[in-house]
């Protein structure tokens, strides 16, 4: 599978030059119909900012609108200019073509636009992760992520960039992803109209989960530090913040630590409590979805200057992202996997998840040693068909229980502690179970296994 990303600045102002990318040229003001035609893409997401509405607003005098009303022009005049775009060159405008619109910040001849660059990153990084997640795996197993930044202006390319090479980190543990990144030849100040598309960086993705854990579970959004608005007014938006976030909490916030747990088990590679922690995906995406409700809520325009201004007085947290993370690891794994919460897990759903540690020596290395073991223990036919704990069955009377948690034992042996787990065989399939007495006390050292973000 194939994937072209663009990033846009404003195209309105854009000349016609020769693009070449290929063996192939074509004259546009926009490299899209060349990529599009050369690199025959499955999927186009062309990433614009809210603040090309300065090319409407002139004629929006007069008429009631709000800022998603504003989005809807922005997105439709892009898709309008990608099909005039196209049409020059007798081709239909692909429908696999997508505009995103995103909230971003500046001043303009009738426009402000009062925001901060990572609302940015965290809208383009949630509008990509879900493209990311219907991607069909029985189908793909090649991914080309392929990032043109000819078009992109200051702060868009950078966290564009971040946004993609982290979800493409995720990715790779189910896909073999490369990402291509393209930039054309220096147009401004050179004079040349013969262009060529160059590539600029091409790398295998290796899998990664870059997460931070945060101090505060239930802080998704923050007033804004933004100078243009005044001490009373953050206090005032603070207090209708807070009650809203609050609403959300009582749902959510035993919720937000079993995320933790479970990303942090991903990260340390510990099966058994990838699975024992796994979250509801869609009470992970409601969530999500929720937190985007009530920051696009917060859009304030003011029409009573000799501008239009656009203020956000609300940001992001970084745990947004982290929560993205989570729902996009989380919802491939469920699509691969058919893998839902258990708290007494079939050893084949273990074997089956040593497929996104192969990238890893050490990990694969370290469970199937421990796989062995119970293997080892079964064909003595020591397993029976009630719970029995796991060092009793490997130490027999040598064997001392135990619900302290050694914290380097534990990680040393992928969560398998003699202590931790017990196991128990039915209808010639071994279960292993946590015991319940250390679930909180693991769950709290897997959490604090995160790095603390700032």
């Amino acid at each position: 599978m194939k994937i072209l990303i663009e990033i846009w600045g404003n195209y309105k102002a854009w000349k016609e030059v020769t693009y070449t990318y290929n063996n192939e040229s074509i004259t546009s003001s926009t490299t899209l119909p060349l990529l599009y035609k050369t690199i025959k893409p499955d999927n186009t997401i062309v990433i614009v900012a809210d603040t090309l509405i300065e090319n409407e607003v002139t004629q929006l005098q007069g008429t009631q609108y709000v800022y998603e009303d504003l989005k809807n022009i922005v997105e439709q005049n892009t898709k309008l200019f990608i099909t005039q775009t196209f049409k020059k060159y007798n081709q239909v405008s692909p429908a696999t073509v997508s505009v995103t619109v995103t909230p971003a910040m500046g001043s303009f001849t009738h426009t402000q636009f009062l925001n901060n660059p990572d609302n940015f990153f965290a809208f383009v990084y949630n509008e990509l992760a879900k493209i990311a997640v219907t991607i069909d795996q029985n189908t793909h197993n090649k991914i080309e992520i392929y990032l043109d930044i000819t078009h992109g202006i200051n702060y868009m390319t950078m966290m564009t960039y971040r946004a993609i090479k982290d979800i493409a980190a995720i990715l790779a543990y189910f896909f073999d992803v490369t990402f291509i990144a393209l930039n054309s030849d220096p147009y401004v100040g050179s004079g040349n109209v013969k262009l060529n598309i160059n590539q600029i960086e091409k790398n295998q993705i290796t899998p990664q989960l870059a997460i931070y854990k945060y101090p505060d579970n239930m802080q998704f959004l923050r007033v804004s530090l933004n100078k243009d608005i005044d001490n009373k007014e953050k206090a005032n938006i603070g207090i209708s913040l807070n009650h809203q976030l609050k609403s959300i909490a009582p749902c959510y916030n035993n919720f937000i630590g079993n995320i933790y747990a479970f990303i942090g088990a991903a990260y340390n590679a510990l099966p058994i409590f990838i699975i024992y922690f796994f979250p509801d995906v869609e009470q992970l995406n409601t969530l999500i979805n929720k937190i985007i409700n009530l920051f696009n809520n917060f859009f304030q325009l003011n029409c009573n200057t000799n501008k239009l201004c656009i203020q956000q007085p609300v940001d992001f947290s970084p745990i947004f992202i982290t929560l993205l993370q989570s729902f996009l690891f989380a919802e491939l794994l469920s699509k691969k996997y058919n893998l839902t919460q258990k708290t007494q897990i079939p050893i084949s759903s273990i074997q089956c998840l040593m497929e996104i540690f192969k990238h890893s020596k050490t990990n694969t290395s370290r469970i199937y040693r421990e796989l062995d073991k119970i293997n080892e223990i079964n064909s003595k036919q020591l397993i029976k068909d009630e719970y029995i704990d796991y060092g009793q069955l490997n130490m027999n009377q040598n064997y001392k229980p135990d619900t302290n948690v050694d914290e380097r034992n534990f990680f040393a042996h992928a969560g398998f502690g003699y202590t931790l787990i017990q196991l128990k065989k039915e209808n010639n399939t071994i279960f292993i179970k946590p015991k319940d007495e250390t679930i909180d006390n693991i769950s709290r050292i897997v959490a604090n296994n995160i790095t603390t973000g700032i």
